[in-house]
This record gives structure tokens, C-alpha cells and sequence, in this order.
């Protein structure tokens, strides 16, 4: 109470704001230390502070509250600092998977590919998005120009080459079809797959 009493005087006091924060975090007073962290977030003049601060907010809001809704408004406001941070785009896109929110899920996962470097990852990007479209927003277009994004990728990524003769037969493109599970039956080392796939 006497560090709240010193911050109600001076909000900019910051030996009263950490021991209150070391405190609200012992008793795992969450919701207390979300509020006392809200409010010092914008008074922080420096942008590396004040990240640390929101990522803290993600972490408690997930972690500690399971605060969905509140971890994403936070993980927003890092990527208005930082629009280029990994961690909290694929966070971001996570946290709307679990939510069911597709479009934020595509937003996100769209930005991630625009910036991700490493080809695995980015690998893994598209076919996430192939699938969310396929499977999610019935969108066979854009889940077609994914999954071959991943194939330009990895040539060996067997499943994205069997979605793929999939979703051409079902639009009765057979020939590019027939193409996918060629592909699929020359590089599926498994025998009895191999007839599978030319038999589909």
C-alpha cells in the first residue's frame, strides 16, 4: 500500500513501481499487476522498455489469466513498435488459431512469409496457410498456390503433392492431377503408397 500511495503521488517513481510489481507478482495478484503494468507501459520514454513491459503483458494474459483476447490487444501493440517481430507475429497467429479466427490467422501468417528468411520455416508457412484455406475457408485457389509454394520449396513435402491431386480432381483439372500424383508416386519411397497414388 505505501508503494501505491507513492505512485499515486508520483506515477514516475520507478523504485515504487518495481517493488509493487515484485509484490503483485509474488502473491500472483495478476489482474492488479496487469492494471499497474497497463498504466506504465505508455510513460515509458524508451521503446526497448516499454516492449519488455507488453511482453510481459502477453506472458501474463496467456500464461497466467488464459486471457486470450488481452494477450493478442498486447502482442498488437509490440508489433506497432516492432512490425517486423517474429516472435509476436507467429504468437499472434497461434493465438487466432486457437480462436478460430481465420482471417487474423491468414493476416498474420502472410505477413510471417513476407519476412521469414529460413526456408524450413517458411516452408512450414505456406503450407499452414494452404491448409487454413483448404480446410478453413474453402478457398481451393489460394490453398492450390500454397501448397505448390511449398512444393518449390521441398519437392520431397509428400503430403502437400497428395493435396494437391486432390483438390485438382475435385475441380476436374485431371491433368494437373494426374501431374501431383505422378510426382507423388515417383518420389514416395513406399511401394504399396506408390500404387495408392496412381490409383486415386
Amino acid at each position: 500500500r505505501n508503494y501505491q500511495s507513492v505512485l499515486a503521488i508520483d506515477p514516475t517513481h520507478r523504485l515504487a513501481f518495481s517493488q509493487l510489481a515484485a509484490y503483485l507478482t509474488e502473491r500472483g495478484e495478476w489482474r492488479q499487476l496487469v492494471a499497474l503494468l497497463e498504466a506504465q507501459a505508455p510513460r515509458e520514454t524508451s521503446r526497448s522498455q516499454r516492449t519488455a513491459i507488453l511482453r510481459q503483458l502477453v506472458e501474463i494474459a496467456r500464461d497466467q489469466l488464459g486471457d486470450r483476447a488481452l494477450a493478442r490487444r498486447h502482442l498488437r501493440g509490440i508489433l506497432k513498435l516492432h512490425p517486423e517481430d517474429l516472435a509476436s507475429l507467429y504468437a499472434l497467429a497461434d493465438l487466432a488459431t486457437v480462436e478460430n479466427d481465420w482471417e487474423e490467422v491468414v493476416e498474420q501468417l502472410q505477413r510471417l512469409t513476407e519476412l521469414e528468411t529460413r526456408p524450413a520455416a517458411l516452408r512450414d508457412l505456406f503450407f499452414r496457410l494452404a491448409a487454413v484455406f483448404e480446410e478453413r475457408l474453402n478457398d481451393p485457389k489460394r490453398a492450390i498456390a500454397n501448397f505448390n509454394k511449398v512444393v518449390t520449396l521441398d519437392p520431397e513435402h509428400l503430403e502437400s503433392l497428395r493435396r494437391l491431386s486432390h483438390l485438382h480432381q475435385a475441380a476436374e483439372d485431371y491433368k494437373r492431377a494426374l501431374t501431383a500424383a505422378q510426382q507423388l508416386h515417383d518420389r514416395d519411397h513406399d511401394p504399396e503408397r506408390k500404387v495408392e497414388h496412381m490409383l486415386r
